[in-house]
């Protein structure tokens, strides 16, 4: 397994949290890269994970001057749903369940494409709209779960604001 390195800490202004510090390597897609290949699981969302990020990871992002290489491997994305659901256990699905999604998505599923980190950050698209409202369902559970990982930075402040959006994880009402 690809091993990452420390690097440089950069900032991007979310519209309800404010400012976050992030390390680098989420720039680009490397968030996607980093959540799957460091097996960081994400506490709500996965299902949407599977027919939104998942195969477009696999398959490779596409930019403006065509489409990237594949972020992760298929095994990869099987091996992350597994910690995942360890760690969050879903008492509707089972490992197959996502697995099928992930599979159906990769054979038919076209319809989206990965934001950018910054994009996914500031809810903003390239061309100015605001990102697709699946993104915006997994946005907080993944700054949730890459500030558990030490790759982005938050506040007090900015954490107590995190479980009013993430009720799955304290409990609370979900301010979105």
């Amino acid at each position: 397994m690809k091993t990452l390195t420390i690097s440089e800490w950069r900032r991007a202004v979310d519209p309800i949290l404010g400012e976050i510090e992030y390390d680098a390597r989420l720039e680009g897609f490397g968030w996607v890269e980093v959540l799957v290949k460091e097996k960081i699981p994400i506490p709500d969302g996965r299902l949407a994970f599977c027919w939104a990020v998942l195969p477009v990871a696999i398959k490779g992002p596409k930019t403006r001057d065509g489409k990237l290489p594949p972020l992760v491997t298929k095994e990869e994305a099987v091996e992350w749903l597994k910690k995942c659901l360890k760690e969050y256990p879903d008492p509707e699905k089972s490992l197959e369940d996502y697995v099928e999604k992930l599979e159906y998505n990769l054979r038919y599923g076209e319809k989206y494409n990965i934001p950018t980190w910054r994009h996914l950050v500031e809810e903003k698209a390239e061309n100015d709209k605001s990102i697709a409202e699946v993104f915006m369902h997994l946005k907080y559970p993944v700054i949730y779960s890459l500030y558990r990982a030490g790759y982005v930075r938050l506040s007090p402040e900015q954490v107590h604001k995190l479980t009013k959006i993430i009720p799955r994880l304290w409990g609370g009402s979900s301010a979105r």
